[in-house]
């Protein structure tokens, strides 16, 4: 929902339920994808598929809080990370273990998805971003 409200997916997908107040678009088209994958893809496949998605992102969010922690040290923070940098990077280091023992084809099939979320951003978001028409405003 946030990336549509950007500008770096459709419009469509930002759309909220009047009622519910819930992105009902981006849903619907979730569950469905989520659905027909279930459908057709063997368990093992699935669980490996959600487990580097997982522990990237873990990782890279974990990157992120020392990070801000350094560049940005008085930025509110809206939760406390307790031992930082060292639970962070406690925290990288395992993921990174857990990564290694995933079978090669769910990295290729991984790297396929990365390049096929690359290509949308440099055909469809790069050219309907708002934080890009903010900057080129600016300037």
């Amino acid at each position: 929902m946030v990336m549509s409200r950007d500008g770096l997916i459709p419009k469509a997908l930002s759309k909220v339920h009047p009622k519910h107040n819930t992105p009902y678009v981006a849903t619907v088209i979730t569950g469905v994808t989520a659905a027909i994958i279930a459908g057709f893809l063997p368990l093992d496949i699935i669980t490996n598929f959600l487990s580097i998605g997982t522990l990237l992102s873990f990782s890279v969010v974990s990157l992120a809080v020392v990070v801000l922690r350094y560049k940005m040290p008085n930025m509110e923070r809206k939760f406390k990370c307790p031992g930082v940098p060292f639970t962070p990077i406690i925290t990288i280091i395992c993921c990174i273990i857990l990564l290694t023992t995933l079978k090669p084809i769910t990295w290729i099939a991984f790297l396929g998805w990365l390049l096929v979320g690359i290509l949308v951003y440099i055909f469809y978001g790069s050219k309907h971003s708002s934080l890009e028409k903010e900057e080129q405003q600016i300037k």
